[in-house]
């Protein structure tokens, strides 16, 4: 039995270290746009040491429509939205592997200033001078507000969909610190041992983003499911109460929705996303 046990331990972990990692080969990515007849160009840059693997879709002149996945996730989860037709006619749509995970140091997270720094790095890099607006999810909402608030005029509009903003509304989950903390991690699959850590260190960081909060001077959409058991709807107030110096502040809730707003309700946000401008 302890032979047994054993190997079920060692057959457990290399399918955690191999599989669930939420992401779409550069080759695959290809195929599937040029099947749609949509073009794609696919980026894997150096900023400061740390990989950034991001995708654009589009008209190059069009003004620049970029999503922020959550956690765990990779810039696959948005591809319905970057081969959308009505999106392509008004925006170059770009979605970007957050750090540590999908392409971007897969397993090697970065808290959340460090890496919105390097977010608005790469998307400065491939500026084409038309209008720039974020759009979030889940974790990536704290993430293009920090955004947001570190680079004041850089972002026309920022779109946070069931974002988790207020530090005050985390649940407590004792049991990630334990997790991240001993061996346990590594029992973690693909994409949901750095996920794990992430969020860990988001529960501290967005004490810091709520200093930063008043240097957020874009026009804001809230976007939220008031069935939402993962991330409470009262972020939205929260981020109304803190967000003092935003040009406007727009508020969406989808009645009856929970947590996956941007999948479960393809639809309408795709309406928000076409109003952006």
């Amino acid at each position: 039995m302890y032979i047994i046990f054993i190997i079920c331990v060692v057959a457990w972990l290399i399918f955690c270290a191999g599989c669930m990692r939420f992401r779409l080969s550069d080759q695959k990515a290809y195929s599937l746009f040029k099947s749609k007849n949509v073009p794609l160009k696919i980026y894997d840059t150096i900023i400061d040491n740390r990989h950034l693997h991001f995708a654009i879709s589009g008209n190059s002149g069009l003004p620049t429509l970029v999503f922020i996945h959550g956690s765990p996730g990779s810039w696959s989860n948005y591809t319905t939205y970057m081969l959308d037709a009505d999106l392509q006619k008004k925006f170059r749509v770009m979605s970007i592997d957050r750090p540590g995970f999908g392409y971007s140091d897969f397993g090697n997270p970065m808290h959340l200033h460090e890496q919105s720094e390097l977010l608005i790095r790469a998307i400065a890099a491939h500026q084409n001078d038309k209008p720039v607006y974020l759009a979030g999810h889940s974790i990536g909402g704290p993430v293009v507000a920090q955004m947001a608030a570190m680079s004041p005029g850089s972002f026309k509009k920022i779109v946070i969909m069931s974002g988790s903003i207020s530090p005050y509304l985390e649940k407590k989950e004792r049991w990630r610190y334990i997790m991240d903390n001993t061996v346990l991690r590594k029992f973690l699959p693909g994409a949901f041992a750095p996920s794990n850590t992430e969020i860990t260190w988001f529960k501290k960081d967005l004490y810091e983003l709520e200093k930063d909060f008043p240097l957020v001077n874009a026009e804001v959409i809230f976007i939220h499911g008031d069935k939402d058991n993962w991330v409470p709807i009262g972020n939205v107030q929260y981020g109304m109460e803190k967000m003092t110096h935003a040009a406007s502040i727009q508020t969406d809730t989808l009645k009856g929705e929970g947590h996956l707003v941007p999948w479960k309700r393809f639809e309408d946000i795709k309406v928000i996303l076409l109003n952006l401008y």
